[in-house]
């Protein structure tokens, strides 16, 4: 991991450790330390990206977004209700794209 989404993350954990009502908008307040970790965790992912993309490792809003549904899914195991009705695209073994409504 490069240094500066080192540096992003740590700071993104301290402020999330100093303002936990902004912390609990990401994680339920129950199991917090896990879920602040499962959190940072899914925002390294993003940073790392952004990163090796743009050549810089802060997250948009979009992608703070993202990270909290990704946060409700694996929490509570339940899809968002936007997610519910879009058809998932995937690359079969094969090559050939299929489309899976849900």
């Amino acid at each position: 991991m490069n240094v500066e989404v080192l540096i992003y993350i740590r700071k993104l954990r301290e402020f999330l450790k100093k303002n936990t009502n902004v912390s609990y908008f990401f994680s339920n307040k129950k199991n917090y330390d896990e879920h602040i970790d499962l959190f940072i965790d899914i925002i390294s992912r993003f940073a790392n990206r952004n990163f090796e993309e743009t050549g810089m490792a802060q997250l948009t809003s979009e992608q703070f977004e993202m990270a909290k549904d990704e946060m409700d899914i694996l929490i509570n195991n339940s899809t968002p209700v936007y997610l519910n009705h879009i058809p998932i695209i995937y690359v079969d073994e094969r090559g050939y794209f299929k489309i899976k409504k849900q």
